[in-house]
C-alpha cells in the first residue's frame, strides 16, 4: 500500500509545461457573451433589412408628395393671395411668386399619376387583359374589399363617436333646463326659454339623424361608388391604352383621377356643409343654426361661468362633427377613389416582400434554435411594424403617424419575443436534465 504512494516531485512534473502570464491570469473567454453579440448584430441585420424593404417599398407604392408638404404649400398659397390684396412696393413680386407656387402646386399633384398608374398597371395583370383571370382577379378584389371595409368602418365608427357626444350633450342641456325650471317655477321668462331650447334641441337631434345617419351615409358613399365606377377604365384610357398619352401635359400638370372626381366631391362636401350649418352656426339663408340659437337663449339666462362650461361642451361635440365630416367627405373620399384604382394590393406587396426578405436572413440561420430565436425576436416584431403600418393607413391615418405605430408595434412585439424565446430556451433545459 505504501508503495503506492505518488511521489510529491509527480505532481510537479505534471503542471511543469504550465506558466503563467507575466502581468495576470489566464482568463477563459466569455462564450456565451461572444454569442449573445452574434445574436444581436445578426438581429439588427433581420430587422433593417426587412424594415428598409418593407417601408421602401410601401413608400414607392405610395409616390405622393407628404400630406405635410401639400398644407405648407397651400398656407404659402394663402398668404401669398393676402399679400397682393394689398397695395405696396412689392405687390408684383409677391403675384409673381404666387403664380410660381399655384403652378408647382398643380404640377406637384401630377406625382399622384405614379402611384394611380403603377395601381391601374397591377390591377390589368391581375384580372387579365379582358378581365378573365379568375383566380388573381378574385385575389385583388378581396383585398381591396377588405381594405374597403376597413377605411369605412372608421368612418361609422367616428361618427358613432360624434353621435354619443350629441347625445350627452342633449342629456346635458335637458338637465340644465330641469334645474332651471326648479330653480325658477314662477319665472315666465325662464319657462319661455326652456320650451324654446328644447324645440331647437329636438331639431338638432333630427338635422344630425337626417344628415349624418347611417341611412345618410349610406347614400353618400352610394353616390361616391356611382361616381367612381367608371375611374378605372377612365385612367386607362387616358394611359396605357396609347402611348402618346404620355405626352399629354395633363399627364404632368394635373392629378388625372382626382381632377375627374373633383365637381362631384365639392359637390358633396358642399351639401354636407349645408347640413352641418343646420345643426351649427349660420345657414345659408342667413338664418342662425340650431345650436346658435339655443347658446342665444342660454346667454340670456345663464350665469356667466355655467354658460361657459355649455358653449365649451358645444364646441367639442362641434368639432367631433367636424372631424367626423373630414374623414367621410375627404380622407375616405381620397381612400376610396385610390382603392378603385387598385392601391391596397399593390400596398400589400410590401408586406409580402418583408416576409421575403425575413425568410431569406432565417434561412441562413446555423442551427434551427438560432432561427426560431431570431425569428421570435426580430422576424415576427419586423413583419408586425409592417403590417401595423400598412393597417393604420387603411383606418385613414396619415403615413407618417401610421410609421409610427408600426415602429411602436414592432419594438412591443420584439419585447415580448424575448420573453417567448427566454421562456422556451428555460423549458428545453429543463426538459433536458429530467431526460438526464
Amino acid at each position: 500500500m505504501i508503495n503506492q504512494v505518488v511521489p510529491n516531485n509527480t505532481f510537479k512534473k505534471v503542471f511543469s509545461d504550465f506558466t503563467q502570464p507575466q502581468n495576470g491570469w489566464y482568463l477563459a473567454e466569455n462564450y456565451h457573451q461572444n454569442e449573445k453579440e452574434k445574436s444581436r448584430k445578426y438581429g439588427k441585420t433581420i430587422v433593417a433589412g426587412a424594415l428598409v424593404t418593407g417601408f421602401g417599398i410601401l413608400a414607392l407604392t405610395k409616390g405622393a408628395i407628404p400630406k405635410s408638404a401639400s398644407k405648407y404649400l397651400e398656407k404659402l398659397r394663402l398668404r401669398l393671395e393676402e399679400k397682393t390684396l394689398k397695395n405696396g412696393k412689392l405687390q408684383k413680386f409677391y403675384k409673381y411668386a404666387l403664380g410660381k407656387v399655384e403652378g408647382f402646386i398643380e404640377k406637384s399633384r401630377s406625382i399622384n399619376n405614379i402611384t394611380s398608374l403603377k395601381d391601374v398597371l397591377f390591377q390589368k395583370f391581375m384580372f387579365g387583359k379582358d378581365g378573365n383571370r379568375t383566380f388573381t382577379r378574385k385575389i385583388h378584389q378581396g383585398i381591396t374589399n377588405l381594405f374597403t371595409k376597413i377605411a369605412r368602418k372608421t368612418v361609422n365608427s367616428s361618427y358613432s363617436s360624434t353621435n354619443e357626444k350629441f347625445a350627452l350633450l342633449s342629456e346635458y342641456v335637458l338637465n340644465l333646463n330641469e334645474k332651471l325650471l326648479r330653480a325658477n317655477p314662477n319665472n315666465p321668462e325662464i319657462k319661455s326659454a326652456v320650451e324654446l331650447i328644447n324645440s331647437k334641441l329636438s331639431n338638432v337631434n333630427k338635422y344630425f339623424e337626417e344628415g349624418f345617419g347611417l341611412n345618410a351615409r349610406n347614400e353618400r358613399l352610394n353616390s361616391m361608388n356611382e361616381a367612381t365606377k367608371d375611374l378605372f377604365d377612365y385612367l386607362w384610357q387616358a394611359s396605357f391604352s396609347d402611348v402618346k398619352n404620355f405626352k399629354s401635359s395633363n399627364m404632368y400638370q394635373t392629378f388625372i383621377a382626382e381632377a375627374k372626381l373633383m365637381p362631384h366631391k365639392m359637390k358633396m362636401k358642399e351639401e354636407v356643409n349645408i347640413l352641418e350649418s343646420e345643426i351649427t352656426n349660420d345657414t345659408p339663408n342667413g338664418q342662425n343654426g340650431a345650436i346658435q340659437e339655443i347658446l342665444t337663449e342660454y346667454e340670456k339666462i345663464l350665469p356667466q361661468d355655467e354658460f361657459n362650461k355649455l358653449k365649451n361642451r358645444i364646441n367639442k361635440t362641434i368639432k367631433s362633427l367636424d372631424k367626423s365630416i373630414n374623414k367621410e367627405t375627404s380622407q375616405f373620399y381620397d381612400k376610396n377613389r385610390d382603392l378603385k384604382l387598385g392601391s391596397a394590393p399593390t400596398d400589400v406587396l410590401s408586406i409580402l416582400a418583408t416576409v421575403g426578405t425575413v425568410g431569406w436572413f432565417l434561412g441562413k440561420s446555423k442551427d434551427k434554435d438560432e432561427r426560431i430565436s431570431a425569428g421570435l425576436k426580430y422576424g415576427i416584431p419586423a413583419i408586425g411594424a409592417i403590417a401595423t403600418s400598412l393597417y393604420c393607413t387603411a383606418r385613414l391615418i396619415s403615413g407618417g403617424k401610421a410609421m409610427a405605430f408600426g415602429l411602436l408595434s414592432g419594438w412591443i412585439m420584439n419585447k415580448m419575443g424575448v420573453i417567448v424565446d427566454d421562456t422556451r430556451k428555460k423549458f428545453d433545459v429543463g426538459i433536458s436534465i429530467k431526460k438526464l
